[in-house]
């Protein structure tokens, strides 16, 4: 029996559902990182907080959706390079598109509910073939935002002129 790389069945038809459910949102028109916030704070009809920590509890973490009644928060670890804390960011959003419940292996631990207090805990975390078993029932979970997180990484680096561009090549 081979050991498959990803905790999901079928990578190819996550990304295929979640370009539908990109397709469906219209987040291909969202061009900057202000109107993709703005994007998916509509969607989810809550007002969206980022804040970024450096919080001993944040160790495994990278980024964590706390959910309250009246907005939802995306926590980023503040020592971790922007380009890893975008990737982060978007792949909580990819949580909040889904619609996913909250993350169990998370609430489990005591710093992470100290950071969410009243929220509800979704989030990201590292992840390896040896430390799979605590979260294997948020596994499809991850791999759905972490499809949707690349797609949404991928729109925003397009080119912003796309007429200017041409021009290159």
């Amino acid at each position: 029996m081979s050991m498959k790389s990803t905790p999901w069945e079928d990578a190819a038809s996550m990304r295929a559902r979640a370009l539908e459910l990109f397709s469906q949102y219209d987040l291909a028109r969202v061009r900057t990182p202000h109107e993709l916030t703005t994007r998916i704070a509509e969607i989810t009809g809550k007002p969206i907080r980022i804040e970024k920590l450096d919080d001993p509890a944040l160790v495994h973490t990278t980024a964590l959706w706390i959910e309250y009644e009246e907005l939802s928060k995306v926590v980023l670890r503040a020592t971790d390079r922007v380009y890893y804390q975008v990737r982060g960011l978007h792949h909580e959003f990819g949580h909040m598109l889904w619609g996913h419940p909250g993350c169990e292996g998370l609430s489990m631990d005591d710093g992470i509910r100290r950071l969410a207090g009243a929220g509800q805990v979704r989030g990201r975390v590292l992840m390896t073939p040896n430390s799979l078993s605590p979260l294997a029932g948020d596994a499809l979970h991850e791999g759905e935002a972490e499809a949707m997180g690349e797609i949404i990484t991928r729109s925003l680096l397009r080119p912003e002129y796309f007429n200017d561009e041409r021009i290159f090549g």
